[in-house]
């Protein structure tokens, strides 16, 4: 599976909206064995107050169903000095190229 991300825009409650797809990767992961780069990153655009969450494909493949009600899309992978780390391990990072 690909990298996705799912775009939280302003007029939406994103700090509650962030807080529940934490909480549905750490329950993932409490019932699922996830692999180490398996995390979401998140970047927060200034200029119209939305937030991207970036997940990565190993929890793409291992949260299709449970994230499926944001509509996550398909992207590249971003640019790993513009986003940061939501959750997951820090080997994460192991999966930028």
């Amino acid at each position: 599976m690909a990298w996705q991300k799912i775009l939280l825009t302003a007029d939406r409650e994103i700090r509650a909206e962030t807080d529940n797809i934490m909480a549905t990767f750490m329950k993932t992961r409490e019932t699922t064995e996830l692999p180490e780069d398996a995390a979401l990153f998140s970047e927060f655009n200034a200029n119209d107050g939305s937030t991207t969450i970036w997940v990565t494909p190993t929890a793409s493949a291992a949260l299709e169903e449970a994230l499926s009600s944001y509509s996550p899309v398909a992207c590249d992978q971003p640019q790993k000095s513009s986003i940061a780390l939501l959750v997951g391990s820090a080997r994460a990072w192991s999966s930028f190229q």
